[in-house]
């Protein structure tokens, strides 16, 4: 990757459109057509918002990738 993709904001939240894109954006350059991806999930000494990103991935992933798993 050649740089940071994303936004950020002072305060409060992103919305989850623009967290859907980026995460879009951040994929597209990765060479994962029929590749199996493996999707590691922070433990629970991390706060991260999981239902969020696993749509933004699902939705970005499954169309291209062969499987994506989850551990």
């Amino acid at each position: 990757m050649d740089g940071v993709i994303g936004t950020g904001v002072l305060s409060g939240a992103l919305p989850e459109a623009r967290v859907d894109e980026i995460v879009g954006q951040g994929l597209a350059s990765l060479g994962l057509a029929g590749r199996r991806v493996l999707v590691l999930v922070p433990d629970t000494t991390r706060t991260f918002p999981t239902p969020l990103f696993f749509r933004a991935l699902a939705r970005h992933l499954l169309p291209r990738v062969r499987a994506m798993d989850v551990l």
